[in-house]
């Protein structure tokens, strides 16, 4: 606790401190200091297209505007509108959110929080419903190859795919008045409320600060239909509370015209129920809660070594703590399992300019990553460096960009047993071509690997300490089509991306002896085959409002393709699509865009899933279509912006689940204000 306290505290005395030295300073040039300043909000528009587009990977991105048409409020309601994207979600409000990109698993998407990665080397899963979208100005989603961008960390090289949550501290510099404040309420359906304040701060020509407190409560109680063979019960879901306080703090410093110095603190305690799987005699009896206490402190210094030389600086100190509650677990006394992990990370990156045409980039990261819990026999370490050099060349057209990555891993543990290094080598190249001004050809080709996580490896009588990491060769080729000012339209934008993804030693849990005793091991390959399809059209003004239209339609098939000559696994799973993966998922989304209001529409649709290779109608989970609308109202109280937005989620009340015997909530209605001061 000492030393999440001590991470704000100096962040805290830095604001404070910062602060009253800029009142000093003012007070004492002898002019009207006291006199209240109006910011205006920064609109944070990127230009979408070009990002998908010119890039020679898919990447798809909301831009903050973008986020706030969606009838959301957190990342994982948000991101489930972009191409290739299957959200896992077990219920609620409160219940885990993760996504799987192209079918490969929440643990193949690395998350990254303003460039640096966010870990949990205990499970190997981010949960995105705890990030609010409020204070984001974008998210980006690299599903394949390489980012055009250099000066990466090593570590965005090394997954298979990365979402990327750019927070506002990248606009922190842009601020011309001196202080500004954002304060905003929502109320909405299942017991939800949420109050958040937030204050930017021009504290110097050079310094910039800002501060946000979000605190969400939530029942999460929702009514649903369960069907009891022949019998319909129309039940009530219980133990589904949500309590959580987010805290971020952002201090940007500029040294010089070249050198800047961003820092980030981050806090985000909760409590949860967990709501329990709906079988035939076992309701909603679950009393089971888990509360997370999560911090970190990160920074990146940017600076220009020399005239073609940049370079990036990174630093991360994060800590997790979980606890774990089921009283009724059959152990006397219950179960209360506590966990805390402690990171520990640097990277320094640099890039080169050789020539106009040609430059070299290189990188490299380290981290520690421990965890200390009663469930493990010991307290397992994990050593990383990871290192990647690489080349990015434009000539005639052609943007070619290349990497090798060197990725050395140590794990330490069982009294201080080492199990043997890690050493892999991992080779990216991606390419892309201009065939005319408005159509552009793109291909890739990566490797990369996921690690076990903790869990996996330590979990007594489930881990296995000779897992092996799981890898991953994708391939893709896409085409995308740019073409502004068309007849009434400002743009038309299209998009396919064929792909194929082969996935080997792939990390499984199998029975070893009875279904109540299971080993994770290495069993299974899988061969992954697709295609992403997105468009957007957005018209000049008509009459009074402009419209703006965006589709996505993803097929994908991946299939067990394990060798084996069993003839049960050859009638039951081989070829047969992986669990809980869609062959097809779309959605859609519509806005009309008024000068003072706005009224957007938003469609998913999931196509059906087997909840495991074995594809019999006991594993069948049907599609569903969800729709949801929002409309917003922007005014002005005296002075200041303020906006009223409603919206309605699900409005058919569809009744569906995204994974078996966790009943999803039916239609929900939100309404929250905000202004600007």
């Amino acid at each position: 606790m000492c030393k999440r306290i001590s991470i704000f505290a100096i962040v805290l005395s830095l604001l404070c401190f910062t602060q009253v030295s800029y009142a000093q300073s003012e007070l004492g040039r002898g002019d009207d200091s006291l006199m209240i300043y109006q910011m205006q909000p920064i609109e944070v528009e990127a230009e979408k297209t070009d990002v998908e587009i010119n890039a020679s990977v898919p990447i798809q991105e909301l831009a903050g505007e973008q986020i706030k048409k969606l009838s959301v409020s957190n990342v994982a309601e948000a991101v489930k509108f972009l191409p290739g994207v299957t959200l896992k979600d077990y219920g609620g409000i409160g219940g885990l959110k993760t996504i799987s990109v192209r079918s490969l698993g929440a643990e193949h998407t690395a998350v990254f929080i303003d460039g640096i990665k966010y870990s949990d080397s205990q499970t190997g899963q981010v949960d995105l419903g705890r990030f609010s979208t409020d204070k984001l100005a974008r998210i980006e989603l690299l599903s394949s190859g390489l980012s055009d961008e250099t000066c990466l960390p090593a570590k965005a090289y090394l997954m298979t795919s990365s979402l990327n949550l750019q927070s506002k501290i990248s606009t922190l510099s842009q601020l011309t008045q001196p202080v500004g404040f954002d304060a905003d309420v929502s109320l909405g359906s299942f017991g939800y409320s949420a109050f958040g304040l937030a204050s930017e701060m021009k504290l110097s020509s050079s310094l910039f600060a800002s501060v946000s407190v979000e605190k969400i409560d939530a029942t999460g109680e929702y009514d649903y239909t369960f069907q009891n063979g022949e019998l319909t019960e129309h039940l009530h879901r219980q133990n589904t509370d949500v309590h959580s306080t987010r805290i971020e703090m952002d201090v940007v410093a500029k040294f010089a015209e070249a050198s800047t110095l961003s820092v980030k603190g981050y806090a985000f305690f909760s409590e949860r129920g967990l709501p329990g799987a709906v079988t035939v005699d076992y309701y909603d009896k679950s009393k089971e809660r888990i509360y997370n206490d999560d911090s970190f402190l990160q920074g990146t210094y940017e600076t220009k070594l020399f005239e073609r030389i940049s370079a990036k600086f990174r630093g991360k100190y994060g800590y997790h703590f979980l606890r774990y509650v089921d009283p009724d677990y059959y152990t006397s006394g219950g179960l209360d399992n506590r966990y805390t992990q402690h990171e520990s990370y640097a990277s320094a990156s640099f890039a080169y300019s050789v020539a106009s045409f040609l430059s070299a980039f290189a990188s490299t990261d380290f981290s520690l990553n421990t965890i200390e819990s009663g469930r493990f026999d010991d307290s397992p370490e994990r050593f990383s460096w990871l290192f990647v050099f690489g080349l990015k060349a434009s000539f005639y057209g052609v943007d070619v960009n290349t990497s090798l990555l060197s990725s050395l891993v140590e794990e330490k543990s069982y009294d201080d047993a080492v199990t043997p290094h890690r050493h892999n080598l991992l080779p990216a190249i991606s390419m892309g071509y201009w065939i005319t001004n408005i159509l552009h050809l793109r291909a890739s080709y990566k490797q990369s690997l996921r690690l076990p996580n903790f869990n996996e490896m330590y979990y007594p009588q489930y881990g296995n300490v000779d897992v092996r990491p799981e890898y991953t060769t994708q391939y893709n080729v896409g085409l995308g089509i740019d073409q502004p000012d068309v007849l009434m339209l400002e743009r038309v934008s299209l998009r396919v991306d064929g792909f194929r993804i082969i996935t080997t030693d792939k990390i499984m849990a199998v029975p070893r002896g009875s279904l109540f005793n299971w080993s994770v091991t290495n069993i299974n390959r899988v061969e992954t085959t697709g295609m992403e399809l997105y468009g957007e059209v957005t018209t000049r003004k008509i009459g009074l409002a402009k419209v703006n239209l965006t589709a996505s339609y993803v097929y994908q098939e991946a299939l067990e393709k394990t060798p084996s000559t069993s003839p049960y696994w050859q009638e039951v799973t081989a070829n047969k699509q992986i669990a809980y993966t869609p062959k097809q998922t779309a959605s859609v989304t519509g806005g009309l865009l008024f000068e003072h209001y706005q009224l957007n529409w938003q469609m998913s649709y999931v196509g059906h899933r087997y909840t495991s290779g074995e594809q019999i109608i006991q594993n069948y989970l049907p599609g569903y279509t969800l729709h949801d609308v929002n409309a917003q109202v922007f005014f002005k109280i005296f002075e200041y912006d303020a906006k009223i937005k409603l919206a309605v989620t699900n409005i058919f009340n569809t009744e569906y689940v995204v994974v078996k015997s966790f009943p999803m909530p039916g239609r929900g209605v939100r309404c929250s204000f905000s202004i600007h001061i």
